[in-house]
Parts: C-alpha cells; structure tokens; sequence
C-alpha cells in the first residue's frame, strides 16, 4: 500500500513539474533539427568552431495594428551571443572540440561571408551563425472610473492607463563548413508566460543545444 502511494506521489509530483514547464514557456512549437549525413559518422565532426556576431531583431506591434523594428541597445545583441557561447562552452566542456567567440571587429567589413579564406583566418573548420527574432505585441487599456452607491455611500474606484504586452521568442541556429554547407540547423520559437523573454532564450539556447554535433 505504501508503495502504491509513493509511486502515485511520484507520478503526481512529475506531472506538475510538467505542467510548470509548459506554462513557463508555453511550450512553444516543436524542436525542428536537421543534421546533415555528413556528421552521421562522429569523427566527422567538427572540431574547431567559430560563433559569428549573432543577429537580433525586435519587433513591436500594438494590438490595433502598428508594427515597428525597435531600436536595439549597445551590447543587446553581444549579451545574447555571450549567452550562447556560455552554453555551448559548458555543454562540450567534455569533448574534443574548440569554440572562439567572434567579435564582429574580428570581421571585414560588411555581411560575414562564409568561405575557406574566413575560415583560415579565424582557424575554424566550421561556423554557427545565430538568428534571434523577438516580437512584442503592446495591449494597451484605457483609465476608468467606477462609481459603487450603498445606501448613502458613493465609492468611486479609478483604474489608471496602463500598457500590457505578449512575448513571442524565434530562435535560429546553423552549422555551416568552410564551403558554407549547411551540416546542422536548429530552430523553436516560444511565448514566455511566467518568464522573462531573457529567460525564454536561454531555456531555447539550452534545448537546442543539447542537440548540437559534437565530436565524441
């Protein structure tokens, strides 16, 4: 009998921590991986890897239609690239493989172009390049005021103006060689509920991470 219960505790307790998770981050769609037949074999792998200046966009819309780019701050897109750097660094700290984080002054002017010249100069066999797309859609309310009467008694209750908005996170990673063939690429998007939009593209650096090709 006690086994039942613990087991049924256990059961219970695994479920909420689901549930937390899906309301946490709405679960999002489905992780999209494809993995190119090249890196079937694990000593194909790449072993030097070059994280190039990660590109992030912010959209935000108001519900009633407007939409505009939302100028981005000094070192937003730099924070979001250290980020990833910090995961993948952590998650093939026990592997063979060597990763630099590269700095857009490390480039020559202009769009990186993905070529065995690039790769030479950076000493790199392969390149992650990192899309980050964020939209935020503003609800804004309107003040109002509510007058209550009980007997003789006037309440009035004042609701000031107030904006609310919805998140929405779309990630994009790719793994191409110095030929610039694609050999790996991952993308999810997710609506942070109950988390910080910050924190959502962590959760999805993580998740897609987990995935990535390295070398055994």
């Amino acid at each position: 009998m006690l086994a039942v219960q613990s087991f049924a505790h256990r059961a219970c307790m695994a479920m909420l921590l689901l549930l937390s998770g899906c309301l946490l981050y709405s679960c999002g769609s489905p992780l999209r991986v494809y993995t190119s037949p090249t890196l079937k074999d694990v000593h194909q792998r790449p072993q030097t890897i070059a994280i190039l200046p990660l590109d992030l966009t912010i959209n935000t819309s108001v519900a009633s239609g407007s939409v505009e780019e939302t100028p981005l701050t000094t070192g937003e897109a730099a924070m979001f690239q250290q980020m990833l750097y910090s995961i993948l660094l952590e998650q093939g700290s026990k592997r063979p493989v060597t990763i630099r984080n590269i700095d857009s002054r490390q480039l020559p002017a202009g769009p990186p172009i993905i070529n065995t010249a690039l790769a030479k100069q950076l000493g790199v066999e392969t390149f992650l390049v990192t899309k980050l797309h964020r939209i935020q859609t503003l609800y804004p309310t309107t003040a109002s005021t509510v007058t209550t009467y009980e007997k003789s008694t006037a309440t009035t209750t004042s609701t000031p103006a107030s904006v609310h908005s919805r998140d929405e996170v779309l990630l994009d990673m790719e793994l191409y060689n110095a030929q610039g063939q694609l050999l790996w690429k991952y993308n999810a998007q997710t609506t942070p509920w109950l988390s910080t939009p910050a924190r959502a593209i962590e959760f999805l650096m993580e998740e897609g991470l987990r995935k990535f090709p390295f070398r055994r």
